[in-house]
């Protein structure tokens, strides 16, 4: 955690087209929904110096998404959380880091503000600053100290406990840390550990405490201060059977330096393992008062290259709120003066389009002088996103070659000082396209590649959107022996307002199929609900892709 700004910062001969048809049905309970999907595969343009050619079928790192802290926050009015986290009308956000206090709760603030992001699609998960001070060899909350052995299953168990109440609030809390900065002494909240004994507390207190209660919240570790002491808590940690097997992810803060290949990265044992890297906290303290893209360009170098070298899974800035509060102007946050600020609207050039359960794959990382790329596929949604950064102080064009695929049009979102978060007119693509990265900015690319409707089956353990293909805008269902009875189908949004409601009287027969057309729906995420004889028999998540 950085908490005043005095810290210091220890710091790729054309082919034809080949294609294939595949026709899925997937059923739900009494729900089917039948779609077709086209893959297409084998495009490759000839490309020159300087072109960014982006790999289709090289995948690299699942992605787990973006975020940032609300730690100590007080609250955050709706229209900022729409902004933030909205994935159709802000940044979308899907992580937010919550704190844990020593007598294991959060401040009613952050609960309001992880309730409403959750019901936009986030991930919520929590870190502890400090057990309580009586656990502690130095009597006291702050000022480092360590948690007495005696007391690991205690502060297990209160974890737990955390976890438990979080979900009577209606949090679901998808992972928790085991402890922020383990190998930091602060005056504020704080709590050392050697590599070997948060291996254990991990191993041997809080992941069986989590097992034995029935809880499927993961474990976050070592979450050190930055890149260059990680790797003794993480191998600590990946090298222990018992904390292996409890924790998914292994996360760094970047104070003072970044993922590099001179500090033995990228962190070949996480993937080993079968573990996620994260990057957990950063907060950019020089750019007090600056609601500019030069905050911006800076925030989207980092993430790129913690992306690229990491490779990170996630990241996230410090603080989502400023110290100052949302009407202030210190540097780390996301908000000041009362709006979203640049750098949000870059994090949501990521967020927005790289949406968990995405995959990286291989595109040329710095095509071009001060042009940065990173690119990565969607298959639940067929969505193919692009993310460049022009640092340059002049318009750059930029050729994009498509290696593996082919979409029929990507769409330019631009995040500049003149604009945030913007959709542009859509560019004709194929297997490669052309655009002129504006001045200090960035921009998102983004493109179908598949058609179709796809579901996710009821029931999956994270967040999966489905896709719906517009171009036909038709969900088709198939309610299969039900006879006559009254049904309804219901269409939310993510804000809970019903977009759609139509019922009707199902036949004598053994089954019928209905379809209902989707098109004068907005892009976006959508919850569905289908009823029988008063009764909810499916509830699915879909996404429409306009």
């Amino acid at each position: 955690m950085q908490f005043i700004s005095s810290r210091m910062q220890i710091v790729r001969k054309n082919i034809s087209l080949k294609g294939s048809l595949m026709r899925l049905k997937l059923i739900t309970n009494n729900l089917m929904i039948l779609c077709v999907v086209v893959f297409f595969t084998g495009f490759v343009s000839k490309t020159s110096a300087g072109d960014c050619t982006v790999k289709f079928e090289d995948r690299q790192q699942r992605m787990s998404g973006f975020g940032g802290s609300t730690a100590w926050a007080g609250g955050l009015a709706d229209n900022l959380i729409t902004g933030l986290f909205s994935p159709t009308e802000g940044c979308g956000l899907t992580l937010v880091r919550m704190r844990i206090a020593p007598n294991g709760t959060t401040g009613s603030g952050e609960i309001n503000i992880a309730k409403k992001a959750q019901a936009l699609g986030a991930s919520i998960w929590a870190a502890p600053w400090s057990p309580p001070a009586n656990w502690k060899d130095n009597n006291n909350v702050n000022k480092g100290g360590s948690l007495l052995p005696a007391h690991y299953q205690d502060w297990a168990d209160r974890l737990v406990s955390y976890v438990k109440n979080l979900q009577t609030q209606g949090v679901d809390l998808k992972w928790i840390s085991a402890q922020n900065e383990p190998n930091w002494t602060a005056d504020y909240e704080s709590c050392r550990y050697t590599p070997e004994q948060l291996a254990t507390f991990v191993g041997d207190y809080l992941g069986p405490s989590l097992e034995k209660a029935g809880l499927k919240t993961g474990i976050i570790a070592p979450e050190v201060i930055n890149w260059g002491s990680l790797k003794p808590f993480g191998d600590a940690i990946l090298n222990s059977p018992n904390a292996v097997k409890y924790c998914d992810v292994i996360a760094s803060h970047s104070y003072g330096d970044e993922p590099t290949s001179s500090r033995g990265f990228p962190y070949n044992l996480v993937r080993e393992k079968g573990k996620e890297l994260w990057e957990t906290e950063y907060g950019f303290d020089q750019f007090a008062g600056n609601e500019t893209m030069t905050p911006g360009i800076a925030i989207a170098k980092q993430m790129h290259g913690q992306i690229v070298n990491g490779p990170v899974s996630a990241y996230h800035t410090w603080w989502i709120i400023p110290a100052d509060g949302v009407n202030g102007t210190a540097s780390n946050g996301l908000v000041m003066r009362g709006k979203v600020i640049q750098r949000g609207y870059v994090m949501g050039n990521y967020s927005r389009f790289v949406r968990p359960g995405s995959y990286r794959v291989t595109a040329n990382e710095k095509p071009s002088d001060k042009v940065y790329v990173t690119a990565y596929r969607n298959d639940s949604l067929g969505q193919l996103t692009i993310v460049a950064i022009n640092e340059n102080t002049s318009a750059t064009e930029q050729k994009f070659v498509l290696d593996g695929i082919s979409v029929p049009t990507v769409t330019p979102w631009e995040t500049s000082d003149a604009v945030k978060l913007t959709a542009r007119s859509p560019v004709t693509a194929g297997t490669s396209f052309s655009w002129t990265l504006p001045a200090k900015s960035v921009v998102s690319f983004v493109g179908l590649y598949t058609t179709g409707t796809s579901v996710i089956p009821d029931g999956c353990a994270r967040y999966s959107p489905v896709n719906v293909d517009c171009r036909n805008a038709l969900l088709r269902i198939e309610l299969r022996d039900q006879g006559e009875k009254k049904t309804s189908l219901k269409i939310f949004d993510l804000k809970g307002e019903t977009v759609k409601s139509v019922s009707f009287t199902t036949g004598k027969g053994n089954g019928e199929f209905r379809n209902f057309d989707l098109s004068s729906l907005p892009g976006g995420f959508y919850i569905v609900k289908l009823g029988i004889a008063d009764r909810n028999i499916s509830t699915s998540k879909i996404f429409v892709a306009k």
